[in-house]
């Protein structure tokens, strides 16, 4: 046989959870610059709320290299812990499952409320340490998961609070009933995204915020947007509660601006005119989505840019709007002025 013929013998099959730890950014994406380690705390986030969406708080509290996520809404069933945390089938091994999270975690531990009881869970880098813990007389429900990654498989993270902030005003923008709590910031946007975007522009002076929601094509869509008075372009993406930058719904959004204006004056204009001073934030909820790349950063799907882009349309369209369209005409036609005027002057011997 041939030196470097294939055979069976090599291939092993990895035994839970060493498959995880041996090859981590499998699972959870990009160690290096901190998005993995992000993604561990979503899947946490995502578990606690899947079952407490009621909560009217959510904390997120950092000790050291530990992380814990705390909430007030419904609380796991004490024969799910396990399952739930350490069982990767019940999540089919994709990536972002909590037990990824638990795998690659020196320790995680579960404290869940029910019917006046606290159970609580220890688990070592992914397996259950000793039997649950019983608490009798708790008075109010809670749920609250502490984790801290093993640095033996991952390299050494700081969690902080810039990001840890960005990550709670997203949530906030996603869940309006909930309050945010992140050490000493509190966090409550009622109004959903319109809210996120009043705190990324509160220094600027812009244009009445447009805000609109809908379900089209089976895809839920909430936007809102304004214009500063110049900048740079900024779109916010959420997408099934979490951070996408790009893809197919920050595209519609742009290109509904384009259309909507189209449409008012009869011709296309300059993009980089009309999305200049652009600031804006769109979530939409589907139920499959698809991404390309590891880290959720380009949205696929066609139907979010197809109800992305109609919902902007037919919003900018509405006569209450027709005051911040008529402010974009006169900035482009002002940019298109001066941009004719240097064209002639550069003309000139």
């Amino acid at each position: 046989m041939a030196e470097n013929a294939y055979v069976d013998e090599p291939i092993q099959v990895l035994p839970w959870p060493a498959a995880i730890r041996k090859r981590p950014g499998m699972y959870v994406g990009p160690l290096d610059d901190g998005a993995g380690f992000e993604t561990m705390l979503h899947a946490v986030i995502d578990e606690l709320l899947d079952v407490g969406s009621d909560a009217s708080y959510l904390r997120l509290t950092v000790d050291g290299a530990a992380i814990g996520v705390e909430h007030d809404g419904r609380s796991f069933e004490p024969a799910e812990i396990v399952d739930r945390f350490a069982n990767a089938q019940m999540h089919g091994m994709h990536r972002w499952g909590v037990p990824v999270t638990c795998a690659l975690s020196s320790q995680l531990d579960v404290d869940a409320w029910h019917e006046g009881r606290v159970y609580s869970q220890r688990f070592v880098r992914g397996h259950r340490v000793g039997p649950m813990h019983l608490a009798d007389g708790a008075v109010r429900r809670r749920t609250f998961v502490r984790f801290t990654p093993d640095i033996t498989v991952l390299p050494p993270h700081t969690w902080h609070a810039t990001a840890l902030e960005q990550l709670a005003r997203e949530l906030a923008a996603m869940y309006p009933h909930m309050t945010l709590l992140l050490d000493d910031v509190t966090i409550r946007y009622p109004d959903g995204v319109a809210d996120h975007l009043r705190h990324v522009t509160r220094d600027d002076h812009t244009t009445p915020i447009i805000e609109a929601q809908g379900r089209v094509q089976d895809v839920d869509v909430e936007l809102a947007m304004t214009w500063r008075e110049s900048g740079p372009l900024r779109i916010d993406g959420l997408v099934n509660r979490r951070r996408s930058i790009d893809g197919a719904h920050v595209t519609g959004l742009r290109d509904g601006v384009k259309d909507a204006i189209a449409a008012r004056v009869g011709t296309t204009l300059p993009a980089d005119a009309l999305e200049r001073g652009l600031v804006a934030c769109v979530a939409v909820q589907l139920d499959t989505a698809r991404f390309r790349g590891w880290q959720r950063l380009d949205l696929q799907n066609r139907e979010a840019y197809d109800a992305v882009r109609e919902l902007v349309v037919e919003t900018l369209a509405r006569d209450q709007h027709v005051d911040v369209l008529d402010t974009l005409l006169a900035r482009c036609s002002a940019q298109r002025g001066i941009t004719n005027k240097k064209s002639r002057g550069g003309t000139k011997r």
